[in-house]
């Protein structure tokens, strides 16, 4: 993850002594991360600011790179930070062609099960947001036939519909 290689050169780790980001030896990084994220609350304990990404630009960006997808850091996920435009990605999980279609199908309904939304939602603040309705968004790979099926039969991709 970005946070690993951040921090194997000290570049972003807050549980070393001083990283280089409080010695002043790095002016800036991007990490992607779920909201709220530890080490960026700390940021803001030592003078450093999110920087908004314009709307139009993250738009350009998204026609380009489809998985970075136009998002927003609320007002209040950190103390004094207020609504942040920003980019973000989407979690995925990328299977094999050779695993059955039943399979997939069935991994792909226990993801979307009551249960497993219901622990999301209480695991993590990021959990509240997640959605089937979104469920595809910042997909730029083909989904394996068993989660299509999947999606196909909850309205999500129709017959005709092209997949990523």
């Amino acid at each position: 993850s970005d946070v690993f290689i951040l921090r194997h050169y000290s570049i972003f780790n807050f549980y070393t002594k001083e990283p280089k980001i409080v010695r002043g030896e790095l002016q800036g990084f991007v990490v992607m991360a779920g909201i709220p994220m530890e080490a960026a609350q700390r940021v803001a304990d030592i003078g450093l600011f999110f920087v908004p990404i314009d709307r139009e630009i993250a738009l350009r960006i998204n026609a380009k790179f489809p998985y970075l997808v136009p998002g927003e850091i609320p007002a209040g996920a950190y103390p004094g930070v207020p609504d942040t435009p920003t980019l973000q990605v989407h979690a995925l999980l990328v299977v094999s062609s050779a695993i059955p279609e039943d399979l997939i199908y069935r991994v792909t309904a226990s993801l979307w099960s009551e249960r497993t939304l219901s622990l999301l939602k209480s695991g993590h603040p990021q959990g509240k947001a997640i959605s089937l309705k979104t469920a595809l968004e910042g997909i730029s790979i083909p989904l394996h036939p068993g989660a299509e099926r999947f999606y196909r039969e909850h309205g999500i991709v129709t017959k005709g519909t092209p997949t990523p």
